[in-house]
């Protein structure tokens, strides 16, 4: 995760220098290193495991989105790894690995679920399903935190 911010933070500083070799002030750019360099990892990394095809899936879109609205403002970055086809298979893999979630994600194969990982031990803490309500779901999250 390091590498990724240093790498960032000299692409921001390349972008940020005119030609002349004077640093140009850019809010944006300075926004974007401030974020860089006081970004948290979040404590709880909520993954849907989606396939467009997959009913249980389909079934939990609204629960995800009253989740994310419930635990607004907490420590808790929500995603979704698509499995639906080839290429979002790879993305999501691509993504899991940036992540650092990888090793997870080869070991639970299947959609229709999340998984609450800690964020950064990476190790499952839950895995809560379309069968418990978002009650259930958002006393879970919220007793991990």
């Amino acid at each position: 995760m390091k590498i990724l911010r240093i790498i960032g933070l000299l692409f921001l500083f390349m972008v940020s220098v005119n030609g002349v070799g004077h640093t140009a002030i850019n809010p944006v750019i300075d926004l974007e290193v401030h974020a860089l360099e006081h970004s948290e990892v979040p404590k709880l990394v909520v993954v849907k495991f989606h396939a467009d095809w997959c009913g249980s899936c389909k079934a939990m879109g609204p629960v995800v989105t009253d989740l994310t609205n419930k635990l607004d403002g907490q420590s808790v970055l929500f995603t979704q790894l698509d499995f639906t086809n080839n290429s979002t298979k790879h993305q999501s893999f691509l993504l899991a690995s940036v992540l650092g979630i990888d090793d997870v994600v080869v070991n639970n194969e299947g959609t229709g679920f999340l998984l609450v990982i800690d964020g950064k031990t990476k190790q499952v803490k839950a895995t809560p399903t379309r069968h418990q309500t978002v009650k259930e779901m958002t006393k879970v999250i919220a007793d991990l935190l």
